[in-house]
């Protein structure tokens, strides 16, 4: 398509996520889209599926031959910190804990069958809070509650994933029950507030997680809570090296380095599937790459954490280290801006990546499938 067909190509009225129709509305480029609604303007950038859909002739022809149809969106799930849950105190949270022999077993799958548990939470000081909080629950703060609460519903869908029998598509009804409880415990913590404490940002991040997880497609209000994550790391000075900041031990520096990574590989896709610009921006970081460490390598007595591992050997954060090298490559992130590019920029660029491929090790790369028979799935 000519940059001129482009310039003149009509634009769908209304929103991408709800009704599409294709009425004349000359607001495209190619770094996106632009829908007007009834209510307000709407951006996508090029990455997403809507402005594709734009620029692909035959397939608008096709959509206005039967007779301008519309897109109906399905229902979109109840997301309780955007838009409101049931007020509760900290009595009624800590009353909604299951029996601690289901917690127990709860927290075991947290840290043994999902990826996620090594990012900034490990096992030891995690059973020292656990055991106090058995031992006095009305003591124990609010947000340490949120923590536990988004654990055990990270454990909930680990184990409906896991589960043959389970119908496809059929919600555990526990894990809404734990959403709203996570939500509970955030509001009640002041979660936006400088003195809402520790474990803020972990619950935070946490029910990202959640609420990605649960959904077929990622969406607007999945963006939008990404964005509140990135902020509230950004408040609590995640996106500083912790080398440049007194007063943090060489443990929960090495903690705040695996939160960052993951908040990071989290912006790139999420960003990227709403068809919208990365949030977190490279000059706004120097945050360094979290070391090649196993979790009983150090711990929060250490006066300094142990050299990396060699990239041959398989800690529990050799995925998060790797990714976070590659997602935090300066520059390769230009190559999505809206203004054009140099072509000997972009393959600078582009053999910045191809040296970063080469740092992968042979276990994280991937296998013709011819070659990957006998691996786990």
């Amino acid at each position: 398509m000519s940059s001129e067909e482009h310039t003149e190509a009509s634009v769908p009225q209304g929103s991408p996520e709800g009704a599409i129709s294709y009425e004349d509305s000359p607001a495209q480029s190619d770094g996106g889209s632009v829908w007007f609604s009834s209510s307000d303007p709407q951006y996508v950038g090029g990455t997403h599926w809507a402005a594709i859909l734009d620029g692909i002739a035959d397939i608008k022809k096709q959509l206005e031959r039967e007779n301008h149809g519309n897109l109906e969106r399905p229902t979109m799930l109840h997301l309780f910190l955007l838009y409101g849950c049931k007020l509760a105190s900290k009595e009624d949270v800590v009353v909604a804990l299951p029996h601690r022999s289901a917690v127990d077993r709860y927290i075991s799958q947290y840290f043994n069958r999902l990826d996620l548990a090594p990012w900034d939470i490990t096992l030891q000081p995690v059973c020292t809070v656990y055991e106090r909080f058995w031992e006095n629950p009305s003591q124990t703060s609010v947000m340490w509650l949120g923590l536990l609460f988004s654990m055990i519903c990270l454990a909930v869908l680990a184990s409906s994933a896991a589960d043959s029998s389970s119908s496809p598509g059929v919600r555990n009804p526990l894990v809404d029950t734990y959403r709203e409880r996570i939500v509970q415990c955030l509001v009640l913590g002041d979660y936006t507030k400088a003195k809402s404490g520790r474990y803020v940002f972990e619950t935070l991040y946490h029910y990202l997680t959640i609420e990605y997880s649960i959904r077929k497609d990622t969406d607007r209000d999945i963006w939008i809570l990404l964005g509140i994550s990135v902020n509230i790391a950004l408040r609590m000075g995640y996106h500083r090296d912790p080398s440049h900041l007194p007063g943090i031990s060489p443990f929960a520096g090495e903690m705040r380095r695996r939160a960052w990574a993951t908040i990071l590989q989290g912006d790139i896709p999420i960003s990227n599937q709403i068809g919208m610009p990365r949030m977190i921006k490279d000059w706004q970081c120097d945050t360094v790459e979290p070391r090649n460490l196993n979790d009983s390598d150090f711990d929060e007595d250490c006066s300094e954490p142990p050299p990396s591992r060699p990239e041959t050997e398989i800690p529990t954060v050799s995925h998060l280290s790797l990714r976070f090298r590659t997602l935090s490559l300066g520059g390769v992130s230009s190559l999505l801006w809206v203004r054009s590019m140099a072509y000997d920029e972009v393959m600078r660029l582009d053999r910045i990546l191809h040296d970063a491929e080469l740092t992968v090790p042979a276990y994280l790369r991937m296998k013709a499938m011819a070659a990957a028979v006998i691996d786990p799935p």
